[in-house]
């Protein structure tokens, strides 16, 4: 019956964890001059931004404990680097088999915005102060294979779904972000790879293939999709190969954001096109209209 109420939470905040260290990161950057001052492994990637002629990493039989600690400008920016083991913005993710992670400062495993597939197999997350296991995802990848998770301060996995369009800072950090014109760009052998489809008029279809290596496939993921009048329609043909007399996976007419596709092989064909009630109406196409797309590759 009181304006105010307040909230007292006893026995969760433990002064020992100071004494944590930082942990193992695994991530996509530029070697920096800056040390931290909290002891930390960092495995970063070379200035060639994860060359996929890179190998991984692998941690086998390996026990973190009392880790997840991080100085408190990094939390504040990078908050999804806090935990025991970090994966952020990797695109030659490790392989992880039979992981023990016990007493976190923070998270005890955390994958952010991974490009290619992280598996976990046979490893426990335990007793720490936060997630057990945190994903912060724009494309899924990762795997929890007889993975045991318990006792942890939150949930014991928490995931995110991250698809919202690259900011321009994002963009100008990594050029492999940047926007392309779907209809101008060459046939795509990089993944992941970013496109804006910007319709060139009224009723008109843009065309792009995509090839990947062998045992691999190719999915096609929506960030976002504008149109200025309701009565306005993109269309998106799906082909299972880089021409349109292959099998024809999805033919699909919509105003508003749409599931993954993905192929069945390595090629893929995508045709995106602009349609509306009536073409000779000044509403029916508006420079505004577009679609912000990317494609990633995965076995």
């Amino acid at each position: 019956d009181k304006q105010y109420v307040r909230l007292q939470c006893d026995g969760f905040f433990d002064p020992l964890v100071v004494l944590n260290w930082g942990g193992i990161v695994f991530e996509r950057r530029f070697q920096s001059n800056h040390l931290s001052d909290i002891p930390h492994l960092s495995d970063s990637a070379s200035p060639l931004f994860n060359s996929l002629h890179q190998q991984p990493s692998i941690l086998h039989y390996v026990d973190i404990l009392h880790a997840g600690l991080r100085p408190e400008q990094t939390t504040r920016f990078y908050a999804e680097r806090q935990a025991a083991v970090t994966v952020f913005d990797n695109l030659i993710n490790p392989i992880f088999d039979n992981i023990t992670v016990l007493y976190s400062a923070s998270d005890g495993m955390n994958f952010s915005n991974v490009g290619s597939s992280v598996r976990l197999r046979n490893s426990i997350s335990a007793y720490n102060r936060g997630h057990g296991i945190t994903v912060t995802s724009r494309y899924g990848n990762v795997t929890l294979d007889n993975v045991y998770i318990h006792d942890n301060g939150g949930d014991g996995v928490n995931y995110a779904l991250n698809n919202t369009e690259w900011s321009v800072r994002e963009q100008e950090e990594s050029p492999q972000r940047l926007y392309k014109p779907f209809c101008e760009a060459a046939d795509t052998v990089e993944f992941p790879n970013y496109f804006s489809y910007r319709p060139q008029g009224a009723g008109t279809c843009c065309t792009q293939t995509f090839s990947s290596m062998y045992n691999t496939r190719l999915t096609l993921h929506f960030q976002s999709v504008f149109v200025n009048d309701n009565r306005t329609r993109f269309r998106v043909e799906i082909y299972d190969g880089k021409f349109d007399v292959m099998p024809l996976l999805a033919n699909i007419t919509f105003n508003r954001g749409i599931e993954s596709l993905s192929s069945y092989s390595n090629e893929l064909l995508v045709r995106l096109c602009h349609s509306c009630d009536n073409v000779r109406s000044r509403s029916c196409w508006n420079q505004s209209d577009r679609i912000e797309l990317y494609v990633v590759n995965d076995i």
